[in-house]
């Protein structure tokens, strides 16, 4: 299974809400290197790509880790109005066409620095079902607390999304730490959410931090 996975970590320069949030240092090291040292150290993928259109961040993670692949982008596909999916297809073409053909895609963003390895290791061995085409990470939310959606319902140990009524007991949304995807149903799909999907449900508050604004920081740097 290691041999048909492959990790893809997008870190655009453009944070609007967090200046340069990716290289940002959380305990003397980059945002974005938080997530690639459990890449590498779950030892559950192929290779792992970093795509960025910025060479600071490019050689900020060359600098921390000689194992990662960099793989500038292109602004075409890194402006405000790019869809991480157009990012995931370039960084899939290009490593097919300079190494080999793959089958799972996973995705791991550069703002979730405490997803672990055994939440890595969980999805993978999900995912070995070779039924499911994606297994994602989720989070339960409250019905106070969710204003945004999508959201989901759990039904026969599958997330399937659904509108939002405060008539729901326990509803989801996918945290963002954890996406694992078959290649060939998101070259079908280009959708790296799909409506239907196996769940890893996080409870863990501290892995469950999506760095997006100061207060997210300052979260964040309370756990360390």
């Amino acid at each position: 299974m290691k041999n048909n996975i492959l990790a893809i970590i997008l870190a655009r320069s453009g944070s609007k809400r967090l200046k340069n949030k990716n290289i940002k240092k959380l305990k003397n090291k980059a945002l974005v290197n938080w997530t690639t040292s459990v890449a590498i150290r779950s030892n559950k993928f192929c290779n792992i790509i970093v795509s960025s259109d910025s060479n600071k961040i490019l050689k900020t993670v060359e600098l921390y880790d000689s194992k990662i692949l960099t793989l500038k982008r292109p602004k075409r596909f890194s402006d405000d109005k790019s869809t991480s999916e157009i990012a995931i297809l370039h960084a899939v073409k290009w490593y097919e066409k300079n190494f080999f053909k793959i089958d799972y895609i996973a995705l791991l963003q550069p703002t979730s620095p405490f997803r672990t390895i055994k939440t890595i290791k969980k999805g993978v061995k999900e995912i070995s079902n070779t039924k499911l085409n994606a297994v994602i990470a989720v989070k339960k939310v409250s019905s106070k607390s969710s204003k945004h959606g999508p959201f989901y319902i759990i039904n026969n140990s599958f997330c399937r999304e659904v509108q939002f009524t405060n008539s729901l007991k326990k509803i989801y949304k996918i945290n963002g730490l954890f996406y694992l995807i078959k290649k060939n149903f998101f070259i079908k799909k280009n959708d790296f959410s799909p409506s239907y999907f196996k769940p890893i449900i996080i409870n863990s508050k501290k892995e469950n931090i999506d760095i997006d604004t100061i207060d997210d920081w300052n979260l964040a740097k309370k756990y360390i």
